[in-house]
């Protein structure tokens, strides 16, 4: 089998190190691996979007770092091999202005959703969904998707590849290599986090934030499983147990410092309370048209518009919890709901240590758009809205109205049930049980560890990068666009502390 790594982010850890594990595995069954990385010429990427030079350098000997542990048994090739004047002269037509997020996101090339992937990697890297359309950020986003795409198709048209590996799949330049994979019908496999820091997880030739592919790897996961229904049962409950002693697996606890007897101050049990939870909005603010909702535009437009409606109709008490993911307290989604000002609507802020849990056993009906959150309070059966969308829309483990009218008519009804709670569980068993163990690489954190026994970002890689630094730059001198990119990006980050 002839297998091709597309690895253009070396610099994070475990990605870089699931590539090499399973790239190992394939060495050792015989496979012939090909490895594509990139050496400078992406304008910007999720884990550089500045493109600064010192992070290229160290994502370069990273990844020659893994090469070596693998035994310099791979193909190795620089994505500037497949990079000519007449695809410079495309990236060059690309436009420069656009009139609407919309346009953006409608913008094409040659079916390739770049204005989608720009979106996604130039709002995550900036943690706010507002952004400066025409921007150097979204535009260095948008040449460098572009390029990803372009290079992609060539680099599977020249190979004649079996099997491709991707990272993520929905940031810019990755996106390309899948979309390309998909118009090639060539297999792709895109690699995630697991479970815990112990695995990894893999999907076939979809991103893993695409809604449909997602609910039936949900189902088709309990349906398949070897364990009777009763240890099914129990496998997603202690799941769901988990999250709410803060147990998130392989990522941070948001719970740590709330209290669990803690409700927001003024609290009346006999209302009939709402509470809405918010999402981290940043990281599924631009995925694909699939995520587009009939209700609202956004998350925060929801809640705004909840919470304005919910107050004038004065039928129900509004509890809007702000999610507490440190990364976007300082986002203008948090500023604008931190500011909501109506009557019987009260925001509890992020770091509050009023409990995310507690709050849900209270409430009469949770109301989320996209928030985990909407699916837990399922599962502990409370009745559960879903104003927008989510990974589990269309599984029905929650209500999911289709109007305004149907959306509040549930939100303001007493007698509004709880949906059966076996949706909730297949997604809890899901997560419980996702990914496949390392074997070579062990973690030591959410971000560290080591490959057969080697940090490959480990100190003496310094000395190493300063004695090849001038020698890279001369074999991959910035280009003066990117100059240009980061001396505006550094005036506006001023402009604006």
């Amino acid at each position: 089998m002839k297998v091709l790594f597309y690895s253009t982010y070396g610099l994070w850890t475990p990605h870089m190190e699931t590539e090499l594990e399973l790239a190992d595995r394939h060495l050792a069954d015989g496979d012939d691996v090909h490895w594509i990385t990139c050496d400078g010429v992406l304008g910007a990427c999720d884990a550089n979007p500045m493109h600064r030079r010192q992070l290229c350098r160290t994502c370069q000997l990273r990844v020659a770092g893994g090469h070596a542990l693998l035994g310099g048994r791979v193909h190795a090739r620089n994505l500037s091999d497949f990079i000519d004047d007449a695809l410079l002269a495309r990236l060059d037509a690309i436009p420069a202005d656009f009139a609407s997020k919309a346009d953006l996101e409608d913008f094409r090339v040659d079916g390739f959703d770049a204005g989608w992937a720009a979106l996604s990697s130039a709002i995550w890297s900036q943690r706010d969904p507002q952004i400066e359309l025409d921007g150097p950020l979204v535009r260095s986003f948008l040449r460098s998707s572009v390029m990803g795409y372009l290079t992609s198709r060539r680099i599977l048209a020249e190979g004649d590849y079996d099997l491709v590996y991707v990272f993520n799949g929905r940031m810019g330049p990755l996106r390309g290599m899948l979309r390309a994979a998909q118009e090639a019908g060539v297999e792709a496999l895109v690699h995630e986090r697991g479970r815990d820091t112990q695995h990894y997880s893999l999907v076939d030739n979809c991103m893993p934030h695409d809604i449909a592919p997602m609910v039936a790897r949900v189902r088709r996961t309990w349906d398949t499983s070897d364990l009777d229904l009763d240890e099914r049962r129990r496998v997603a409950r202690e799941w769901y147990e988990g999250r709410t002693r803060g147990q998130m697996g392989s990522w941070f606890s948001y719970v740590d410092g709330q209290d669990e007897a803690t409700l927001p101050d003024g609290w009346d049990a006999d209302a009939h309370n709402v509470v809405l939870y918010t999402t981290t909005e940043f990281e599924y603010a631009s995925i694909g048209a699939e995520w587009r909702t009939g209700l609202y535009a956004s998350p925060t437009l929801a809640a705004e518009e909840i919470a304005r409606t919910l107050s004038e109709r004065g039928r129900a008490h509004l509890t809007v919890r702000l999610h507490p993911n440190p990364a976007g307290r300082d986002s203008s989604s948090v500023e604008r709901l931190l500011a909501l000002d109506h009557p019987r609507v009260t925001v509890v802020p992020p770091d509050s240590a009023v409990s995310t849990y507690g709050l849900m056993r209270a409430a009469n009906v949770v109301v989320t758009s996209g928030s985990t959150a909407g699916i837990e309070a399922s599962f502990w059966g409370r009745p559960s809205v879903l104003a927008g969308k989510s990974l589990y829309a269309g599984l029905d483990a929650v209500h999911e109205p289709a109007t305004h009218d149907e959306l509040f008519g549930m939100l303001e009804d007493p007698e509004l049930g709880a949906k059966d709670t076996l949706p909730a569980e297949q997604y809890g068993f899901y997560y419980a049980t996702l990914g496949e163990p390392f074997r070579r690489f062990e973690p030591d954190g959410i971000f560290s560890g080591t490959y057969r026994g080697e940090r490959l970002h480990k100190r003496k890689l310094g000395l190493l990068r300063r004695r090849v630094t001038r020698a890279l730059d001369k074999l991959a001198p910035r280009q003066p666009e990117l100059e240009r990119i980061q001396r505006a990006e550094h005036r506006r980050a001023k402009q604006q502390r």
